[in-house]
Formats: C-alpha cells, structure tokens, sequence
C-alpha cells in the first residue's frame, strides 16, 4: 500500500516524476499522464513545485517571489533570499541543479522582467 501524502507534496513528487519521464511509483514510462511534457504550463508546475520543495516555501511564499530573487540575471541563481511571510523571517536555500533547470526553462517562455512577479496569478492581486 502507498503511503498517504499531503495532496500538493505528491502533486509536486508526480510532476518531478513525470518531468523526468518517470512514474515515481513503477519507473520509467514513455506514454499515459506521466509521459515527460514540454508544454509551458508543465513548466511552470514543475518550477513552481521544485521551488516549493527546495526552499520548504509557503503557497505564501512562493506567490510573492519575483524574478529577482531567484533569477536576478535572468538564469536561475545557487542560493536564494526569501523572507517569509508567515515569521518574518529570511530563509537561504539552495537550488539544486533540477530546479534551476526548471526555473531557466520556464524563465526562458515566459519572458518575465525584472521585479515582476515569477509566478502571476498565483493569488497576489496586488500589482497585477
């Protein structure tokens, strides 16, 4: 029997999994609703989900992080800056090498400037 996960955190194992071509329960898979995707949306969950993963962020969190402070130059950097909402805290995390991927390939077909949103409409109504 397969462990129970929260709903978002095996959303985000599912489409890490489908990202890679995989099925993160049996292996490896060519077709079906795991098969890799190279559509933008795809792009944006996998970034989004990988951000979320890697920086332990708050739906919060991630809605409110711009294009700078994770991709300043416009390529995703190796230690990001995210103070969260929540505790007021600054948290520095570390990207790993799947999630900068990700977050230059979605960067690259969005064409997102800098000091905007990286995510729109993702709940900030503000500004947008």
């Amino acid at each position: 029997m397969t462990p129970t996960l929260p709903y978002a955190r095996r959303d985000c194992l599912e489409i890490r999994a489908r990202s890679r071509g995989l099925n993160h329960l049996s292996g490896p898979v060519t077709s079906g609703p795991f098969a890799p995707s190279s559509s933008s949306r795809s792009a944006r969950e996998l970034a989004i989900c990988n951000l979320a993963i890697d920086g332990k962020l708050r739906g919060c969190d991630l809605a409110a992080l711009r294009s700078d402070d994770v991709a300043p130059n416009g390529y995703a950097i190796d230690r990001a800056n995210v103070r969260q909402r929540k505790t007021g805290r600054s948290v520095r995390f570390e990207l790993t090498e799947p999630t900068r991927q990700a977050v230059d390939d979605y960067l690259r077909g969005a064409d997102r400037k800098s000091g905007e949103y990286l995510f729109p409409g993702l709940g900030i109504r503000a500004g947008h």
